[in-house]
């Protein structure tokens, strides 16, 4: 799974100079995190945005770092149709 993953953010990479975050190391690091977590959703049959809306909620939410296992899109229940 990491290689279509990796697949899907080649594409979605090729327009990073234009991203907002050029030239900030974090905000490349986390244009990417978010980038994989939509494209790994989508792989595994998960609505990629209500996925991203849990994974934000638990961090606001005080998710503790221990337990980020349970952020990661295979252990989100929130299963699509299609």
């Amino acid at each position: 799974m990491a290689g279509q993953t990796y697949s899907c953010l080649e594409h979605a990479a090729a327009g990073n100079t234009n991203a907002l975050f050029a030239g900030h190391d974090i905000g490349a690091e986390n244009w990417a995190t978010v980038a994989w977590l939509v494209e790994t959703s989508k792989l595994t049959a998960l609505n990629p945005l209500a996925c991203l809306i849990a994974a934000l909620t638990a961090t606001v939410n005080g998710q503790k770092q221990n337990r980020i296992d349970d952020l990661m899109p295979w252990n989100y229940s929130g299963r699509t149709n299609g």
